[in-house]
């Protein structure tokens, strides 16, 4: 067991920090906004909030400081596509092993629905049920038996507890700096924008979700395109970056490209697609998120956990999904159904030689 009760490492940007000042009505606004959506840690069962709600809009423009990236190593971690060429299948016959890097021992998540006019996350749907069947999820996975297995992860100070809270939300209606795609560096601006804007804290803890609109590929560098479907190669992936050359404060963020009707990405198994809510977008994109956000806890910098072909917990378990009920879903979080792949467990591989799982009925620590 690598873990030892120390609270030192990468530094964390607290709520406050940035030089540039909003008007006193936005920072109120910010305050309430932030009062109303905030869950304490272990305290996401305890509230329940509307089933339809509205993202705040985006701050009005304001100076917002420029994105400088420290220079070094970066590389963005894919999910890839069912069947993309290229993809190596998923093997299950290692475990996954500790690399000398952190873990995130506790969570706040952000999601950013970045959606200019004329665009939407589903063509034949709802946004406002696609990004409240997300936040939901966000709100649900903390404190679940489905989250306890991540618990058995540690790095040289903390082990990963069961402590997840849904932080926030933004609605951005920008258009996209390339038209019809996105690049690894607009979704760090982007990200970057909304944490000034918002005044959001970053770092070690803090996790960071864009979703983008149907129809918009993005580009990455190490990864080529993401898929439409037919092409490409990837369906989402996290990365980190340090925004200027002094902070040790990591920016941790996933690239969430729309799912609609990208079917070797969606929760299927041969030629059953499934979604429990009625949504396939939404329910296909919510198991893609729970695969990054697993990912992001266990190996938020890239040299935490992962197996001997670089796999990490989520690319283990692409794809499987376990028993599912007639109800379309194989998990229950928060009394509400969902279908999400499974995550690896060490432990279970170690007793039964297959380590995939979707429930854990205790923490391991």
């Amino acid at each position: 067991m690598f873990c030892m009760r120390q609270e030192f490492g990468p530094a964390e940007v607290p709520l406050g920090s940035f030089t540039e000042k909003r008007s006193v009505k936005v920072r109120l606004l910010a305050l309430v906004s932030a009062v109303v959506l905030y869950l304490g840690p272990g305290g996401a069962h305890s509230q329940q909030l509307p089933d339809f709600l509205q993202p705040p809009e985006s701050p009005p423009e304001a100076s917002v400081p420029p994105l400088k990236v420290r220079s070094g190593p970066h590389k963005e971690h894919p999910f890839r596509a069912h069947n993309a060429a290229g993809t190596p299948p998923s093997d299950n016959s290692y475990p996954l092993r500790f690399h000398g890097g952190r873990v995130q021992d506790w969570i706040r998540s952000y999601a950013i629905f970045w959606v200019p006019p004329g665009y939407t996350f589903e063509k034949y749907g709802s946004d406002s049920t696609y990004w409240n069947l997300i936040r939901r999820y966000l709100i649900d996975v903390g404190g679940s038996t489905f989250y306890n297995p991540t618990t058995q992860y540690c790095d040289y100070y903390n082990c990963t507890r069961n402590n997840s809270t849904w932080a926030g939300w933004v609605l951005d209606s920008r258009p996209y700096p390339h038209g019809t795609y996105t690049t690894d560096g607009d979704i760090q601006e982007e990200v970057w924008r909304e944490i000034s804007l918002n005044n959001w804290p970053y770092g070690l803890h803090y996790q960071f979700f864009v979703f983008t609109a149907s129809g918009l590929l993005t580009y990455s560098a190490n990864n080529g395109w993401s898929t439409n479907g037919t092409t490409g190669t990837y369906c989402a992936y996290h990365s980190h970056y340090y925004p200027n050359n002094t902070s040790n404060a990591p920016v941790i963020y996933a690239n969430m490209p729309s799912q609609d009707q990208h079917w070797n990405c969606s929760a299927h198994s041969g030629n059953n697609f499934y979604a429990p809510s009625g949504d396939y977008t939404a329910d296909g994109a919510i198991s893609t998120l729970s695969h990054e956000q697993f990912e992001m806890i266990t190996d938020p910098l890239g040299n935490g956990w992962y197996d001997d072909q670089g796999n990490e917990n989520g690319d283990k378990c692409s794809y499987h999904y376990g028993t599912v009920s007639s109800d379309q879903a194989n998990v229950t979080l928060n009394g509400h159904r969902y279908i999400l792949q499974g995550e690896w467990s060490n432990d279970l591989y170690s007793r039964t030689g297959y380590g995939c799982t979707w429930y854990r009925g205790y923490a391991y620590n």
